[in-house]
């Protein structure tokens, strides 16, 4: 064996440490989306708020993957799994190979050594117990995604008014480009007019039943 060796079992538990910090993550960054939702859709049982699911996932969605990638900066290192994989090798001898500069007798036999007693270091290192998983972490996820599919099979009647008005404001979207194609194909200058204060009265009003009024109102006059 010899200093590639050393170097791929090194790399092994790189790589290990790897994952088991990327999973922790996860099930912390999973557990605080959960949460984040479902406080999302209770306080959107207290006002009518449009498009509650939308942002309740988005939020959630926007936690875990920031959370995510801000985890990625603690990803352990090299130096770390050298660390590691040294608790396993006699007399820290890891530790010193891995230091070491001069290419000497002593430095290779040193070497060679270390290699020889690596692969048991890794196979105790890999018998060690790891945590892999949180139990409250994933105790928590698991409550919190029961509650959300409570929250979201059985609205508050806010939010049932909330659901109307988001139909409400998609069928205005839908006549306002019915309004822009009339206003292209129109070859009256009076329809054109019309048309162009019409989407003046709408931008005025704030409530999407009346605005639908209005465009019915006027579709009714150019039909």
């Amino acid at each position: 064996m010899n200093n590639r060796d050393i170097r791929n079992y090194v790399k092994k538990v790189e790589r290990i440490l790897k994952m088991l910090h990327i999973g922790r993550s996860f099930q912390f960054a999973f557990f605080t989306g959960l949460m984040l939702a479902v406080a999302l859709l209770f306080v959107s049982r207290l006002f009518v708020l449009p498009y509650y699911e939308f942002y309740a996932y988005a939020a959630g969605t926007t936690v875990l993957i920031g959370w995510l990638l801000l985890s990625l900066k603690g990803l352990p290192t090299v130096q770390q799994a050298v660390q590691e994989l040294d608790r396993f090798t006699p007399h820290n001898q890891l530790l010193t190979v891995w230091k070491l500069t001069e290419h000497n007798k002593l430095a290779e036999e040193l070497t060679s050594k270390t290699a020889q007693t690596i692969p048991y270091s890794y196979q105790l290192f890999r018998k060690e117990r790891k945590v892999w998983l949180r139990p409250k972490w994933l105790i928590g996820a698991v409550i919190s995604a029961a509650l959300m599919l409570l929250l979201l099979v059985f609205p508050s009647n806010l939010q049932n008014q909330a659901n109307d008005v988001e139909k409400e404001l998609e069928l205005v979207e839908e006549l306002k480009k019915e309004i822009d194609d009339i206003k292209k194909q129109a070859e009256s200058e009076m329809v054109k007019k019309e048309v162009e204060a019409l989407n003046a009265t709408i931008e005025e009003k704030e409530n999407p039943e009346d605005i639908l009024k209005e465009i019915v109102k006027n579709k009714k006059n150019w039909n």
